[in-house]
């Protein structure tokens, strides 16, 4: 049988990358404004820190760099964002052809596309999640490949990639306890496992993580603000708790993996073949008890947490396998149609995603407008002409600071949730209306400075948004004075 194109192993590197380069470009020719996370990393991305706020700082410090790199902010984070998305499917792929050939790999890395979460949220709006599921590719590969066959410097290397793990987002650290307890679990690979050698690990991540854990714990307020998300509502006692954190776990992970399960189980039903396959590679098996056993992992912390807000993004480097896996079940179980059939599946869904990624980012959904094609350049435009130097500016939220960032860095602007006014010391606030008032603004920035804030006449700026004109984005901007 003539080997297709699928069946090359250069093809499947080259599709990666290709895409993403693409998608890359294609979010720097989008335009518009800046989203929710890409107004948050510019800000972060201005300099080097050990903490920006309640994410830990690593996708920061790499912001910082491609900033630095590129001079196009828009294309610096798309080029970011995009080189860690290719980089996860390459990571994945490379895993398994470790055990299987080009067209089986290829395929089962290329399934990650039917997760909307990966094919269209970390291309849509992550940031952090993005990064943090890239490492755990790299955690597995690693893993899999250095540690367990015990070769030199193999826990140095897992302990590095453990320890940027713990950099990017706080729940990698369920990737490698469920590595580490999966392969205990399989008698084949129970050997290469040291506790010396993953005490080593251990000790090296501890040691990137010292920097940024000093500077969270010397700033609580700020590294610690959204872990209300994760303590128990007071008004439920432990068993309510417990239940309703399971069930919107179980609504999370349906979210999760539903497109795969229906896409999948389409392709069985039209594609299968009776035949029995031969028992699964080790590589398999040991994948498929990594997602278990980081699902249970998860469970367990609701469980122990109260938590009752999981979100499905929480779950990316946990789940991220859950799709080569089932593929790789899958595959044997087909007839070669169907893994033609699953290609053309994968190609169509990243087709979509990049025709419907502009529509989101700047014309909307149905009921709400987009970040992407709201009026900023109008609105600061409007602050500029009433405030020719306007000095420091405080803005409220955070996507309009990182947008007056972006549109005017000669500016000095700062995120109201961050600033201190220091005696006698003038500034500009500005909010946006609909989410919190001035007063409410004024008040918060006025209890962080420990003195009374002035307030100078108000100033109304607005614009209407292009694609929805009956909608406008009004600005309130107040001169402020702090007392000596």
């Amino acid at each position: 049988m003539a080997r297709g194109w699928m069946d090359r192993a250069g093809f499947w590197p080259l599709a990666f990358v290709g895409y993403f380069l693409f998608q890359a470009v294609w979010r720097r020719a989008t335009g518009g404004a800046l989203g929710l996370d890409e107004a948050q990393i510019i800000l972060d991305g201005r300099g080097l820190a050990w903490g920006y706020g309640a994410q830990p700082p690593l996708y920061g410090w790499l912001q910082w760099g491609f900033l630095r790199l590129v001079p196009d902010p828009i294309l610096a984070m798309a080029l970011l964002k995009n080189a860690l998305l290719a980089s996860t499917f390459l990571l994945v792929y490379r895993l398994l052809r470790s055990a299987h050939p080009p067209r089986v790999a290829g395929l089962a890395a290329a399934s990650m596309m039917l997760l909307p979460q990966i094919a269209w949220e970390s291309q849509r709006a992550l940031t952090h999640s993005v990064l943090c599921t890239t490492l755990a590719a790299a955690a597995a590969l690693v893993f899999w490949t250095r540690v367990l066959p015990r070769r030199p410097g193999a826990h140095l290397l897992f302990g590095l990639v453990v320890g940027l793990g713990m950099l990017a987002k706080a729940n990698f650290v369920f990737v490698p306890v469920a590595l580490v307890l999966a392969a205990a679990s399989l008698p084949e690979l129970r050997r290469g496992l040291s506790p010396a050698g993953i005490a080593v690990a251990g000790a090296v991540a501890a040691a990137i993580c010292v920097g940024p854990a000093i500077w969270a714990f010397r700033h609580p307020d700020v590294a610690f603000a959204s872990t209300y998300k994760l303590r128990r509502d007071p008004e439920l006692s432990a068993v309510a708790a417990a239940g309703r954190g399971l069930l919107a776990l179980a609504g999370a992970v349906g979210g999760f993996l539903a497109l795969p399960v229906v896409v999948l189980g389409i392709l069985r039903w039209r594609c299968g073949r009776p035949a029995a396959p031969g028992a699964a590679p080790v590589l398999d098996r040991f994948l498929l008890r990594t997602v278990v056993v980081g699902l249970a992992l998860v469970v367990v912390a609701v469980l122990v947490t109260g938590s009752t807000n999981t979100k499905d993004r929480w779950l990316q480097p946990v789940l991220y396998l859950a799709a080569p896996v089932a593929t790789l079940w899958l595959l044997p179980r087909m007839r070669e149609a169907g893994g033609r059939w699953l290609g053309r599946a994968v190609a169509a869904l990243a087709v979509l995603a990049a025709a419907a990624l502009p529509v989101a980012l700047v014309i909307g959904t149905p009921g709400e407008v987009a970040r992407g094609g709201a009026p900023v350049a109008e609105v600061a435009a409007g602050v500029a002409e009433r405030f020719p130097e306007p000095g420091r500016i405080v803005v409220d939220p955070e996507w309009l600071a990182g947008n007056f960032h972006y549109l005017h860095p000669e500016w000095s602007v700062e995120r109201a949730q961050d600033a201190v006014l220091a005696p006698g010391e003038t500034a500009f606030l500005v909010v946006m209306d609909g989410r919190r008032t001035v007063d409410e603004v004024v008040g918060e920035l006025a209890a962080r400075s420990g003195r009374a804030l002035a307030q100078g006449e108000a100033a109304v700026v607005s614009a209407p948004y292009p694609w929805r004109p009956a909608e406008s984005l009004v600005l309130r901007v107040v001169p402020l004075e702090a007392a000596q």
